[in-house]
């Protein structure tokens, strides 16, 4: 059973991002190139360049200190193939860059399964972002297609401060899945409903996800750290250059 029988075939692309709370986004060019080259070489090179160095968390890894200075090309996606005018289409909002990261996981239990990044604990605690940040996650793809997100279509528009109404719809709510795709990349609601696929693959896998908010959101939470006022002033100045 699906959560949202009704069909979306008649809405705009605004309305089916509202309706199913994700879509999938086509990239290419000479940036899509050197991303997938730059995460390749993450996820294979034990050594990795300058100051850099993994941040581990049981089996997920994340670089650090940041991604934007990394390699230039993490940001160049966004600009040669016009996600932030996508962006702003698809969500009705004008969002901004609030953080990157890179995470490389190794085989064994999800390090995020099920969850909403916002979500209500009790009646008046909401953990995550309120509104919801919308992000857009790209797993390249090594060998052929692989499962790396499970979601349920919907979900954010179906919450409540119950983690047993949540359970109810993991458990009864026919689920989908996102693979590896060297083409795509996936803007999602972060109060749907998703989770992590464990990789069985002794490699491991890796992923690049880019976490948008409001300019208010930013402010009162995200300013006032160095490595995220360096990265949104970065991002704005270049929306900025494009007028």
């Amino acid at each position: 059973m699906k959560l949202s029988p009704i069909t979306s075939d008649e809405l705009d692309e605004a309305g089916k991002y509202y309706h199913d709370g994700f879509a999938l986004l086509n990239i290419g060019g000479k940036s899509k190139d050197e991303v997938v080259h730059s995460l390749n070489e993450l996820l294979f090179l034990d050594k990795i360049k300058g100051n850099f160095s993994w941040e581990q968390r049981e089996n997920s890894f994340h670089l650090r200190p940041d991604v934007f200075s990394y390699d230039n090309c993490f940001l160049d996606l966004l600009f040669d193939n016009k996600l932030y005018n996508l962006l702003e289409l698809y969500t009705c909002k004008r969002l901004t860059l609030s953080h990157i990261q890179v995470v490389k996981t190794a085989p064994g239990r999800s390090y995020q399964d099920w969850h909403r990044d916002t979500h209500q604990n009790g009646i008046n605690h909401w953990a995550g972002n309120t509104p919801p940040a919308h992000k857009i996650i790209f797993y390249p793809m090594v060998d052929h297609p692989e499962p790396r997100l499970k979601f349920i279509r919907s979900s954010h528009r179906c919450y409540a401060n119950n983690q047993a109404f949540d359970n109810n719809l993991i458990n009864s709510i026919e689920n989908e899945i996102l693979f590896s795709n060297n083409d795509q990349v996936m803007l999602f609601d972060t109060s749907m409903l998703h989770g992590v696929i464990p990789d069985v693959h002794p490699r491991g896998s890796i992923r690049l996800i880019y976490n948008f908010i409001t300019e208010n959101q930013y402010l009162r939470k995200y300013a006032s750290k160095e490595h995220h006022k360096v990265l949104h002033d970065l991002y704005e100045k270049r929306l900025k250059d494009l007028k």
